[in-house]
């Protein structure tokens, strides 16, 4: 896959909106793996699994796949636009890329094609032009991840770009060197470049879809309008400076030499400098520093008026006019236990408190890195030093002393003092002394410990025993869900349903679990992973292909796969068999593994 800019991914995270939102979004867990939307609130089922994949729904139409190619369906669920495309995008402003073959172009909200597919992206800004790129579609993602993504995800991506219009012309022909979101309000503005600086690097002006500059190229960033202004930086006698620009493109937020990041509720961060651990401030919508001041650190408020700052290591609020009040957050629950045990957040600190709301320990203690379980000791931290917290709310031993551990597993859990480990219990009371150089782990209720130059497995008491088998669960990993599993007879392998009836027969020397509505399987005479329909019968869409990644549960692996015949290392519930039945045969050199897929 290509590589994706820093930047590029903050317009993805800022700019793209999550998920869908009318009428919901969508999950593939249905029976063959297929999709359907639930309610985003409620999680409930609102249009029925029965699409291969599903798309987000954009001016109120959502692209789903069915029968190995794309089409639309309204809120209700129905057909909008027949399946008849490769591949289809979000709608915007009234019309949708399209992907036909290797090219796409642009169909309006009846379906009918009002650019034909004759270019490597067609991807609408307004009502009446597209951004164009010339050439043969490339897709950039994994099999089966396809997408046409809109101008915020793909204009890092987009080189020789042009403004084409859908009357079949060229508004500006295809010379911008660089495109870049401005704002999705349909009004045909972007960010543009068709010109470099004395250092080759691309300088951005604004770009009207009628291909006029309203504003001139001269930024060497300019950002997404968020909150009605977008970040710009300039280079100016050699030294950075950042602003920002409102709607119109007009400077709003003088440039500094600060360095000015992206804006939400009407609000930016900015640093002193763009140097590691420079202080922080919040900047309003008029360029005014809030407080007057810069910080440790500042978190802006994602909705409301206070925002946190960090000051002499205690988070405070602060408020749109610069006041310094308490932290919004203090008091806040962040888990519960059903014993009335409860983690709450004190000035950026987390604070144990029993079921009457009293504080268990006089500490407050770094945030924790995982939710407690309620049921054995949770991991705390104090000072740079480790310990646990009880069930009961109480620390195991006050105040922590250890430099690592690990998390409880089951009634025990391994303590280092920085040089040694050893083994505690759930009462905080030292089983295994303090004498081993390193703790491996965990399995079948023996601990792996490294001593002396040598690995061993001891029980909870000290006794060395011999290391345990690894245990594979083969039998699981031939499960699909929904009744499905996959079944072998004499080498070959098929699915059967909860009665035992072959959805497909086991004629095939590797079969996937159903995925997107099909079933991926090895024909030999071809060399090829094919798609099988729930019927068993071959689809020409999507179209065979030579590698595969098959589908693997969340179940525990070794570290390495053994080495074996490329003839039977081809499918991951047969792989797996293999490995159950000779264990024996792990490489350290990690021949065997399946990352880049199985070739068929």
């Amino acid at each position: 896959m290509r590589a994706i800019s820093v930047g590029t991914w903050l317009w993805l995270m800022l700019v793209v909106p999550a998920c869908a939102i009318e009428p919901g979004v969508w999950d593939c867990d249905g029976k063959f793996g297929l999709c359907r939307y639930v309610s985003k609130k409620s999680k409930q089922e609102i249009i029925p699994a029965r699409f291969e994949r599903a798309m987000p729904f954009s001016e109120g139409l959502a692209a789903v796949r069915i029968g190995g190619r794309f089409g639309y369906i309204d809120e209700r669920g129905e057909i909008a636009i027949q399946a008849q495309f490769d591949l289809a995008g979000d709608f915007t402003q009234g019309l949708a890329e399209v992907l036909i073959g290797d090219k796409t172009g642009v169909i309006n909200r009846k379906g009918e094609i009002v650019v034909q597919p004759m270019f490597q992206r067609a991807i609408p800004l307004n009502s009446q032009v597209i951004v164009a790129v010339e050439g043969t579609w490339r897709s950039g993602y994994y099999a089966g991840f396809e997408k046409l993504p809109g101008l915020a995800e793909s204009s890092s991506l987009l080189r020789n770009a042009g403004l084409y219009h859908v009357a079949g012309y060229w508004v500006r022909k295809p010379d911008l060197k660089h495109v870049g979101v401005f704002d999705r309000e349909g009004r045909g503005l972007i960010w543009a470049s068709d010109r470099v600086d004395d250092r080759g690097r691309a300088l951005y002006g604004l770009l009207a879809s009628h291909g006029e500059w309203i504003i001139e190229p001269q930024y060497q960033y300019a950002g997404p309008l968020m909150s009605e202004r977008a970040t710009v930086r300039k280079l100016v006698d050699g030294v950075q400076l950042s602003g920002a620009v409102d709607p119109a493109g007009q400077i709003k937020v003088p440039l500094r030499t600060w360095a000015l990041f992206y804006w939400v509720n009407g609000l930016a961060n900015a640093q002193e400098s763009y140097e590691g651990g420079a202080k922080q401030a919040l900047v309003d919508s008029d360029g005014n520093i809030l407080g007057g001041r810069y910080f440790d650190k500042v978190e802006r408020a994602e909705e409301g008026d206070i925002s946190k700052v960090l000051i002499d290591g205690r988070w405070a609020g602060i408020d749109r006019a610069g006041n310094i009040v308490p932290n919004p957050d203090n008091g806040k629950v962040l888990a519960s236990c059903p014993n009335g045990v409860r983690v709450i957040s004190v000035d950026g600190k987390v604070q144990i408190i029993d079921a009457s709301g009293q504080p268990t320990s006089s500490h407050l203690f770094e945030p924790l890195i995982s939710r407690p379980t309620c049921e054995r000791p949770t991991s705390v931290k104090l000072n740079g030093l480790w310990g646990f917290v009880g069930v009961d709310g109480h620390l195991l031993f006050d105040p922590p002393a250890f430099k690592n551990q690990s998390e409880f597993d089951g009634e025990y859990a391994a303590v280092s003092d920085g040089r040694n480990w050893g083994m505690i219990d759930s009462l905080g009371r030292l089983v295994l002394p303090m004498k081993f150089d390193k703790y491996l782990g965990r399995r079948d209720g023996l601990f792996h410990f490294a001593t002396e130059g040598r690995e061993v497995w001891l029980t909870a008491t000290g006794e060395e025993r011999p290391e345990p088998p690894i245990k594979l669960a083969s039998a699981q990993r031939l499960d699909c869900g929904h009744g499905l599993r996959l079944v072998e007879r004499d080498g070959l392998w098929g699915i059967v349903d909860a009665d035992g009836r072959h959805v497909i027969a086991p004629r095939y020397r590797a079969v996937d679990c159903f995925k997107q509505g099909v079933a991926w399987v090895a024909i030999d005479s071809q060399r090829q992973w094919c798609p099988l329909d729930p019927n068993g019968a071959l689809r020409d869409k999507p179209a065979c292909r030579t590698s595969h990644y098959p589908t693997f549960k969340p179940i525990p692996l070794p570290k390495f796969l053994p080495r074996m015949p490329l003839r039977t290392a081809y499918c991951g519930p047969a792989l797996i068999l293999n490995l159950a039945q000779d264990v024996g045969r792990f490489r350290p050199d990690g021949s065997g593994t399946v990352s880049e897929g199985v070739r068929a």
